[in-house]
């Protein structure tokens, strides 16, 4: 899609040594990139955003195209959304401007089946974290809408491990890193069966994609052109995600379609 912590003990605790010893052993492998062969006007620039979250409103964006990034209105936006590869010089840009990057991505199926195992799971995490890391990038950005059915509980379930295992991960590297899951403007529409306070809870923000909200696959009244972004819909997702899940508002991002 385009267009906008705690951790769950119960998953945490068998999985504390297997990623401590993991992420220690990757650290001392990894080292800062030098001054001197970072790419940027200033060499802070290639350096992670430090900003605590939370600190200030989020003003969240999504790039298909690169190419246009100076045009975009830096002055506002803190983070910017965007899927590999990118080029370090963009990362120069949105860091002068004290915007986070976060590289959009999908969780492959095959990290969610019965017979994956929790080495594999943390091959993938450590080398995506490893990209996001050689770039300077803020963090990554969990854009899954595939359909799990609400009986599939080994899908919902992996997808809530592996999320966790790329929150450890990121905050192991980087504490300032944001960590963001795209969430359907309606909890489980069109058979998305996630577990949203789960993986709320783990995440930093969620991000309510308050937009395209005919449902093409639940039955319902024919699809007839309308506002893409209804206010009646942004309201009840709000409600949906703020009083039933108990999301809070400081974790939730807003995203209806702006053209």
């Amino acid at each position: 899609s385009i267009l906008s912590v705690s951790l769950l003990c119960f998953v945490l605790v068998p999985l504390l040594s297997v990623v401590s010893t993991a992420s220690s052993t990757r650290r001392n492998l990894s080292s800062r990139r030098s001054l001197a062969s970072c790419p940027c006007k200033n060499p802070t620039w290639c350096d992670p955003i430090n900003i605590p979250l939370y600190s200030r409103k989020e003003l969240y964006a999504f790039s298909l195209q690169e190419e246009e990034w100076p045009m975009y209105d830096w002055d506002d936006i803190t983070t910017m959304a965007h899927a590999f590869p990118l080029s370090q010089s963009s990362v120069c840009l949105a860091h002068s401007h004290n915007a986070r990057v976060v590289f959009t991505i999908k969780i492959p199926p095959t990290l969610l089946r019965s017979n994956t195992t929790i080495v594999q799971q943390l091959n993938w995490v450590h080398q995506l974290v490893d990209r996001v890391e050689s770039l300077g990038g803020d963090g990554l950005n969990v854009d899954y809408e595939e359909e799990v059915r609400s009986n599939d509980k080994t899908t919902q379930q992996a997808l809530t491990l592996v999320t966790q295992l790329l929150q450890i991960e990121l905050k192991k590297r980087n504490p300032y890193s944001s960590l963001v899951w795209d969430f359907g403007w309606k909890p489980s529409i069109d058979d998305r069966y996630y577990e949203y306070d789960k993986l709320a809870a783990i995440c930093d923000y969620v991000f309510l994609m308050v937009y395209d909200t005919q449902s093409q696959i639940d039955k319902g009244p024919p699809c007839l052109a309308g506002p893409n972004s209804p206010t009646s819909a942004v309201q009840k997702s709000l409600e949906w995600y703020s009083s039933s899940l108990q999301i809070p508002f400081e974790k939730t991002i807003l995203g209806p379609q702006k053209n």
